[in-house]
């Protein structure tokens, strides 16, 4: 019974030691080359942004919304990724 007490202690300290890293880990600040990467992947996935709307709004609304709305806004979302990209991209070397 004690070890399984000991064994249970033990995993539930090693759950909260590695979520407490998660929520805060050391390296997050705001550096240029996290935006620069931010900037990078926001031009090269942000049409993904069309069929996650799709599968969002299909799932929310029914199909008929899905690929109509779905569409729409996922092309509204994906063009506004890649604006911000852009902008982030020529503005990734001042602080932020």
């Amino acid at each position: 019974m004690k070890k399984l007490i000991v064994i249970a202690t033990s995993v539930i300290a090693l759950c909260g030691m590695a979520a407490a890293d998660i929520h805060a880990p050391p390296a997050s600040q705001y550096t240029r080359e996290r935006k620069l990467g931010r900037a990078i992947s926001n031009i090269l996935y942000g049409f993904i942004e069309i069929p996650e709307q799709i599968v969002r709004k299909s799932d929310d609304h029914g199909r008929k919304a899905g690929w109509t709305y779905g569409v729409v806004d996922g092309t509204s979302r994906g063009l506004r990724r890649l604006g911000y990209g852009f902008y982030e991209l020529v503005t990734f070397t001042c602080p932020t």
